[in-house]
């Protein structure tokens, strides 16, 4: 004896198309970011827990995501692998000291790079500062990735100012002085060794004197004769 059943319909639905949009580099630096964005769905599971339709991405990984449809089918798409770079460490050291008198100077170097660029428009590596100023480096490495040092201060002290002022005629009699006075200063140094900011001259001869201020920067004078 037999018998039949009723038709019981299936329907199978097919998965939907799971796929990653990339707005932007893959690779890039820190600091940047780079948009990933699923493919239509109803529903949508990122690999790092997120569950909308574009993430904004700012650390290194391999992203997937997983979309469900209307039909409650799902699909994962394969992984997109994004790179951040981290930026170089900018810094400046200075050979020599960054406070010092007219006519000296400091070398600035900035930390190892692929490229610089000073405030002052220098590409390279060192700079000789001769004058006051404030100096900060932008250095870029071999990922294209910038970062900009702190400032360095230079100061570049004035000299003072050397002279030599004559009381009286520097053309002595036999017997007679002549007053060497020297112009500010925080210490003097006379040609014949005296240290006085004030030279007593009872004899023939060429006389100079060399000031040094505050700032521990020197001036010398020409000479002056004195003689009978």
């Amino acid at each position: 004896c037999s018998n039949t059943s009723a038709v019981v319909s299936v329907m199978v639905n097919t998965l939907p198309i799971a796929t990653i949009t990339v707005s932007g580099a893959q690779t890039f630096c820190d600091g940047d970011s780079v948009v990933l964005t699923a493919s239509s769905a109803n529903a949508y599971l990122w690999s790092n827990g997120e569950q909308t339709a574009s993430i904004t991405v700012k650390v290194s990984g391999l992203y997937n995501v997983k979309v469900t449809d209307q039909n409650n089918c799902s699909a994962t798409s394969n992984n997109r692998s994004v790179i951040v770079n981290p930026l170089p460490l900018a810094k400046i050291s200075a050979i020599g000291s960054t406070t010092f008198c007219e006519g000296d100077s400091v070398t600035l170097t900035a930390s190892s790079a692929d490229k610089y660029l000073w405030n002052s428009k220098a590409t390279t590596a060192s700079i000789t500062v001769k004058n006051s100023g404030s100096f900060d480096v932008l250095i870029t490495d071999a990922n294209g990735c910038s970062s900009k040092s702190n400032t360095t201060q230079v100061i570049m002290n004035q000299l003072p100012l050397a002279e030599i002022t004559v009381q009286q005629s520097p053309v002595l009699c036999d017997g007679d002085s002549v007053i060497l006075m020297a112009s500010k200063g925080q210490s003097y140094l006379w040609s014949n060794g005296s240290a006085l900011p004030t030279l007593v001259v009872k004899q023939s001869g060429l006389y100079k004197l060399t000031v040094t201020d505050g700032n521990g920067c020197s001036a010398t004078t020409k000479s002056i004769k004195v003689g009978i």
